[in-house]
């Protein structure tokens, strides 16, 4: 293999080119490694545009928002040791879990609590596959009948609410690093009752799932909504997991990325501080000389 990928190179020097194998800075699309770029401010100047990843060495506030059974905590964790988490989850049994499994870290606080836009009491669904959301199942849908084993009927719980602004304040915290939402349909109402801290741009980061396809009864579309107040609030979209559609998937969803205006605007000055003679492919960097 070295000696065909010498002969290569050696044709390519006549045209003055190179091929280089390297690890991307941002493996496939992975969620993980661009949160990690965006919290490494020295990723950001020319020195560093082709290294790797640099270890993320500082403290961050992470709010997980619909901890369900703690797979983002995990995440979390992978993404840096020295991350503070704040996790919410509404469900009562959801939440012991979690205070199980993670209350003992003194790095992740966990509150059986559903952030929303008003603080309030209202009734939730828990469905019988484990998720739960504002919104009853389409029990007609094809992606619901297949999860249907057993137990038919989705139950509902009384839970506390409160706005994500209130939150901060009682908790004395003025900016939030990464705010990760998954709250099947209910983002919208979240971001609304973060109003001041999206004002004033303190929070860097923003990921949350969207659902497109129509597994959950009386939930409107509302992209549009969350995309008008995150553009007002001077935070903009760079990233989206997957392609997908919905034809062929009658759950189908995705996960998306906004930044801040002031991280937004280190990408576009990372992108002049590039050469321009770069092309980067998946796990091979074609440099013009």
């Amino acid at each position: 293999m070295k000696f065909f990928k010498n002969l290569f190179n050696s044709f390519l020097k006549i045209f003055g080119f190179r091929i280089e194998n390297i690890n991307p800075r941002v493996r496939n699309n992975s969620f993980n490694e661009i949160i990690k770029v965006l919290l490494n401010e020295s990723s950001w100047t020319s020195r560093n545009i082709n290294k790797e990843n640099p270890v993320i060495n500082k403290e961050f506030i992470f709010f997980d928002v619909g901890a369900h059974l703690g797979q983002t905590i995990k995440r979390f964790r992978n993404i840096s040791s020295k991350v503070l988490t704040y996790s919410f989850e509404p469900i009562k049994d959801h939440y012991e879990l979690l205070v199980k499994n993670f209350g003992s870290d003194k790095k992740i606080k966990i509150f059986n609590l559903a952030l929303s836009d008003k603080s309030v009491q209202r009734l939730i669904f828990k469905h019988p596959y484990g998720s739960s959301s504002f919104f009853d199942l389409d029990k007609d849908m094809s992606s619901v009948k297949r999860r249907f084993i057993g137990e038919k009927v989705s139950r509902e719980e009384n839970v506390k609410t409160q706005t994500l602004d209130d939150f901060c304040e009682k908790n004395k915290i003025s900016k939030i690093d990464f705010l990760k939402i998954d709250t099947q349909g209910h983002e919208y109402e979240v971001l609304l009752g973060a109003q001041n801290l999206l004002k004033k741009n303190n929070v860097k980061i923003i990921e949350f799932e969207y659902i497109i396809g129509t597994t959950y009864l009386n939930r409107n579309q509302n992209f549009h909504l969350i995309f008008k107040l995150l553009l007002e609030h001077n935070y903009f979209q760079i990233a989206i997991d997957r392609p997908g559609n919905f034809i062929a998937d009658d759950e189908y969803q995705i996960n998306t990325i906004f930044v801040n205006g002031l991280i937004y605007n280190k990408i576009i000055n990372y992108h002049k501080l590039k050469t321009g003679k770069e092309i980067f492919q998946i796990g091979k960097k074609l440099i013009v000389k």
